[in-house]
């Protein structure tokens, strides 16, 4: 498709609004972990399946929403002009920004899960779709997008961002055997690729000369896509429309790929158990409607203050769009390609203070293209009977200190409804916040069986 000045315009102003506040970006849920009587919270630890206390659990479908930026928030962003409308406010959080600004995602759908406790053995089924995000920029990148070139005179500034986002399936199969006050637990997961767009190379520095604002860019930029996007030229591309709508041929698809989650939890004494668990070792392999567009080179032209075109100022678009083609003309080729998974690990404490009351303490680590995210989360859960179990927790997790949550579940009858966060206010309020997550969802749950007795030592 060929663009239009205008439209030119608006997907530059749109590219920088979702780059600081969008508001699909998120973390990995700390709290699913101190609700180890749920089938989902051994989706943080395979091993916990020996706490479920039922026969037989079906999973009916459930939500995880969740998005982190530690750069300002979608209201951070929106101010009001003298005629009381909301425009968005771009250079007044610019100043905001770290040197690398993170944002994180995590959307998944769990359509159908089943577990069954075998006599000891517990064994489960599961679906899910997952919708994930990582993106890695630079300040100076939405500095010379909305700012311009002119500030950096007598520099070299890196503006490339790493990026990472794609859809897949998992189908997993788990496995957990408690041997006295130990417990391990495994879980296979098959994952086809629904569609991925990621740099493998990020390369992207711009010099600027004060002689008529010259330019000399030099790139080593790689971009893989699968399914999503289609690059003729800088101003000829082509994105799938279906992207976010799930068809039938979504659930199985040439893009194949295995993960892995280990998992082992000890008691020490009857009141003190202690867990570690890694989760999501594996990759998908790509290779359906793959393209990799690679720019590299270093090429000057003079004249041109990219502020102006973003401020809608005088500027040749057709010039404008000429010189860009050249500097990234992109070299197409149909080579298959990884990404991998972020692999996650836990370490966690239990303390049952009595009958109704526990206190737990969990340090998570995620690893994700080559950075690490650490978080460090204490908490405390009582039972109410076998109806009502609620809990809160306060974690400590990029330099931030203000995550209150809250995990609750509700048992009527065979119905167990629960619904767990890591920031109860940023839940209730998603637009002020940087940093939400928010999982719930309903279990049907069967034929209950008191856990078994250990020994003491």
């Amino acid at each position: 498709m060929k663009l239009s000045k205008k439209m030119f315009n608006t997907i530059l102003k749109v590219s920088v609004f979702l780059l600081m506040a969008n508001t699909l970006w998120g973390q990995q849920e700390l709290g699913l972990h101190f609700s180890p009587h749920l089938l989902q919270a051994s989706k943080t630890n395979p091993a916990l399946l020996t706490n479920t206390e039922h026969r037989v659990i079906v999973g009916l479908p459930s939500v995880l929403l969740s998005y982190y930026h530690d750069g300002p928030s979608f209201n951070d962003l929106i101010r009001k002009d003298g005629e009381d409308n909301n425009i968005v406010d771009v250079s007044a959080v610019l100043e905001t920004l770290k040197a690398n600004n993170v944002l994180q995602s995590n959307v998944e759908v769990e359509t159908i899960s089943l577990a069954l406790n075998l006599g000891g053995l517990h064994f489960a089924l599961s679906h899910s779709v997952k919708f994930n995000g990582f993106v890695n920029y630079p300040k100076e990148l939405p500095e010379f997008l909305w700012n311009g070139n002119a500030q950096f005179i007598g520099q070299t500034v890196g503006i490339g961002p790493d990026l990472q986002i794609n859809a897949y399936n998992e189908f997993g199969i788990a496995f957990a055997q408690r041997f006295n006050r130990l417990s391990v637990g495994a879980k296979v997961k098959f994952l086809t690729g629904i569609g991925d767009v990621s740099t493998s190379r990020k390369k992207v520095d711009v010099f600027t000369s004060n002689d008529v604002y010259q330019i000399t860019l030099d790139t080593d930029l790689q971009l893989n896509t699968s399914s999503y996007l289609r690059i003729d030229s800088l101003t000829s591309f082509a994105v799938d429309t279906e992207i976010g709508n799930y068809r039938a041929e979504d659930l199985f698809t040439s893009n194949r790929g295995y993960a892995l989650d280990l998992g082992i939890s000890y008691a020490l004494t009857d009141r003190l158990t202690i867990g570690a668990s890694v989760i999501d070792l594996g990759n998908i392999n790509w290779s359906n409607s793959v393209r990799n567009y690679t720019s590299t080179g270093r090429l000057q032209y003079d004249g041109l203050d990219i502020s102006n075109v973003i401020k809608d100022e005088n500027v040749s678009f057709g010039n404008l769009t000429d010189t860009l083609d050249q500097i990234f003309k992109f070299e197409e080729t149909a080579v298959s390609y990884k990404t991998t998974l972020p692999r996650k690990l836990y370490f966690s404490a239990a303390y049952q203070w009595n009958d109704v009351l526990t206190f737990n303490v969990l340090y998570f680590n995620e690893n994700y293209r080559e950075q690490s995210f650490s978080g460090f989360a204490i908490g405390a859960n009582t039972h109410l009977g076998d109806i009502l179990s609620i809990g809160g927790s306060y974690a400590i997790r990029h330099g931030r200190f203000d995550n209150l949550g809250l995990n609750a579940s509700l048992k009527l009858g065979p119905a167990q409804l629960y619904v767990v966060t890591d920031n109860i206010i940023a839940a209730f309020q998603p637009y002020n916040s940087s940093n939400m997550n928010i999982r719930m969802g309903l279990n049907l749950a069967f034929g209950k069986t008191p856990l078994p007795m250990m020994d003491t030592p």
